[in-house]
C-alpha cells in the first residue's frame, strides 16, 4: 500500500521495521534521539576529571520505575560491602546536585524505565555524556547508531540481568587505569553533538567510514564520509514565490554545537550542516538560510495527513508544528534563554510541551487533553495528540 497523502514520522527504527513494508515511501525516521545542547549545557566542565580520580562509582538520575527499584537495593548492598565507596541512584530535580554527581561519576548507568523492546532513552545520554562518565546502558530494540555510541561515546551495552555487574566491572577497570585519558575524549564527542548527516551514510553505506570526528584540539579526528543531506533540500522548487519562502540571516554562535547557527532576528538556532561550514569562505560567520513561510507550510501540507509516533520529544515536535500552523509563529520556551537574555520566556504556547509550566495540572492525561485543545481552531479537529499515561505505573504510550 502506498499512500501519497500520508507521512508517518517515526523516532524508533525498531517500530519503523515493524510496519514500513505496509506504508512504503511514506515513513520518515526522525533523528531526534539526542539533544545538543542539553538542558545541563551550562554546567558541563571544560576539562573532565580523570575517571580513576572520581568519587562516585555509579550514578543514575531519573524516575524510579518498578524495574529500576532493584538497582537501589543493589547499590545499597554494594555500598554496605564496600564502605569506602560512594554511588547515587535516585530521582532528583536539583540541577546542581545532578551535575555535581555527573562530574564525579565513573559510570553513568541506565536501565530502561519499562522494557528493552523500545527505543533508547537518548535524552539521558545527551545529559550525562558531556560529563565524561562511562555510559553503561541496557540493550534496547533500536539498531541505528549502536556502533557509533560504542566507538565514539564509550557506551557499554548490557542486558537487564547483567547491567549492574557490567557497571561494577567497568568501575574496576577504571580503578586499574584501563580508562585513563578516555573521559575527555568521550566528553568532547558528546559535546559536539551527533552529526547525523555524517553518521547515517556510514550506517547505511560503508561502515568503514565510521569516524568519531570532533573539532576539540585533543580529540581524535578522522576523515568524515560524504554528506548526503543538504540544509535547503526540497526548498528550491519554490524559490520563485516569496509567499512560500523567506530568507533569514544566520550567524555562527559559540553557544551552539558545530554545524548550527543562530537566527538572531528570531532568536532561533538553525541547522546548517557541517558540509555547509566546510565549504564556507575562511572566517565566514554569517549565512543565508531559506525557510518555508507559514503560507509555504500550508501549501506543502495541504490535503496531507501527518502521523508522529514516539515518546515525549516526538510529541514536542508534533505540538511545535501544530502550534505554528495555528498561531503563525514558532513558540519560544525556556531553552531559548540559552541564546538570549530575554527573561519573559517561556511564552504561553509552551504549555503544550511543558506540563509543569503553570503548575495547575493534576495529572498527565488532563494535561494531554488540554494540550490537544490548544491546537483546535474554528471548532475543527485538525490535530489530535493521542497520548496516554497509565495511572498504575505501567508503560507510557504516545501514539
Amino acid at each position: 500500500m502506498f499512500i501519497l497523502s500520508l507521512a508517518v514520522f517515526e523516532f524508533s527504527d525498531y517500530n519503523y521495521n515493524l510496519y514500513a513494508e505496509d506504508v512504503r515511501g511514506s515513513v520518515v525516521l526522525l533523528p531526534v534521539m539526542t539533544q545538543t545542547p542539553s538542558r545541563l549545557a551550562h554546567f558541563e566542565p571544560t576539562i573532565s576529571k580523570e575517571l580513576k580520580d572520581r568519587e562516585l562509582d555509579v550514578v543514575f538520575f531519573g524516575s524510579i520505575s518498578r524495574r529500576r527499584k532493584v538497582f537501589t537495593k543493589k547499590l545499597n548492598e554494594y555500598l554496605t560491602s564496600n564502605p569506602n565507596r560512594q554511588g547515587v541512584f535516585q530521582t532528583s530535580w536539583k540541577t546542581k546536585s545532578i551535575t555535581n554527581s555527573y562530574k564525579e561519576g565513573k559510570v553513568c548507568i541506565l536501565p530502561h524505565t519499562h522494557g528493552a523492546i523500545s527505543g533508547g532513552e537518548y535524552h539521558r545520554y545527551s545529559e550525562f555524556g558531556p560529563f565524561g562518565c562511562v555510559p553503561v546502558i541496557e540493550h534496547f530494540a533500536d539498531t541505528i547508531g549502536i556502533e557509533v555510541y560504542e566507538q565514539c561515546g564509550g557506551v557499554v551495552f548490557a542486558s537487564y540481568e547483567d547491567i549492574w555487574e557490567t557497571a561494577i566491572d567497568v568501575v574496576q577497570k577504571i580503578d586499574r587505569g584501563l580508562y585513563t585519558g578516555s573521559s575527555q575524549r568521550y566528553a568532547n564527542w558528546w559535546k559536539e553533538g551527533i552529526h547525523w548527516e555524517k553518521i547515517l551514510p556510514a550506517i547505511y553505506g560503508d561502515s568503514d567510514n565510521l569516524t568519531c570526528q570532533t573539532t576539540s584540539p585533543d580529540a581524535e579526528v578522522g576523515e568524515a564520509p560524504d554528506v548526503i543531506i543538504q540544509n535547503d533540500a526540497g526548498l528550491m522548487q519554490h524559490d520563485h514565490d516569496d509567499r512560500l519562502l523567506s530568507t533569514v540571516q544566520c550567524s555562527i554562535d559559540d553557544s551552539l554545537p558545530k554545524g548550527w547557527c543562530l537566527d538572531y532576528e528570531n532568536q532561533v538556532p538553525r541547522y546548517l550542516g557541517q558540509d555547509t561550514l566546510d565549504k564556507a569562505s575562511v572566517g565566514q560567520q554569517t549565512f543565508e538560510y531559506k525557510l518555508y513561510t507559514h503560507d509555504g507550510y500550508q501549501h506543502c501540507l495541504a490535503d496531507k495527513t501527518l502521523v508522529f509516533i514516539g515518546e515525549s520529544r516526538t510529541r514536542y515536535q508534533f505540538m511545535h508544528l501544530g502550534m505554528y500552523l495555528n498561531d503563525k509563529h514558532f513558540m519560544r520556551c525556556e531553552d531559548h534563554q540559552i541564546y538570549t537574555s530575554n527573561t519573559i520566556l517561556p511564552e504561553h504556547e509552551c504549555l503544550s510541551i511543558n506540563e509543569q509550566m503553570e503548575g495547575q495540572h493534576t495529572d498527565w492525561n488532563s494535561w494531554f487533553k488540554e494540550a490537544t485543545n490548544l491546537l483546535t481552531s474554528n471548532n475543527d479537529q485538525e490535530f489530535l495528540c493521542d497520548c496516554f499515561r497509565p495511572t498504575n505505573g505501567g508503560s507510557n504510550h504516545c501514539k
